[in-house]
């Protein structure tokens, strides 16, 4: 992950309690640029941006605070589940630069 994007991400969460993480920034980041995704492919692309492999337990804690906050809804079909980004709306411009710099 680029020193920018770490940088972007700590300032985000510095400034909001349940965002004061740079993990869970990043999973809504993610989120966000893809729309909805399985828990799978949110995993992989996570690795991908920090170019290392994610602990799996470390994903479902960040993630369960983020459904359990508000911020992502988890929607069981019959195939999977699937996660999307419910972002307050009071929080939403605060991780634009981070979206941003995942484009």
């Amino acid at each position: 992950m680029s020193t920018t994007l770490v940088e972007l991400c700590r300032e985000v969460a510095k400034r909001h309690e349940i965002l004061a993480n740079e993990f869970r920034v990043l999973i809504l980041a993610i989120l966000v640029k893809l729309g909805e995704s399985n828990w799978s492919k949110l995993k992989n692309e996570l690795e991908n941006v920090v170019k290392t492999s994610i602990n799996p337990n470390l994903l479902a804690f960040h993630l369960r605070k983020l459904v359990n906050t508000g911020f992502v809804k988890r929607i069981e079909t019959k195939k999977e589940v699937l996660y999307k980004p419910t972002i307050p709306e009071q929080y939403k411009h605060s991780i634009l630069p981070v979206i941003e710099a995942l484009k």
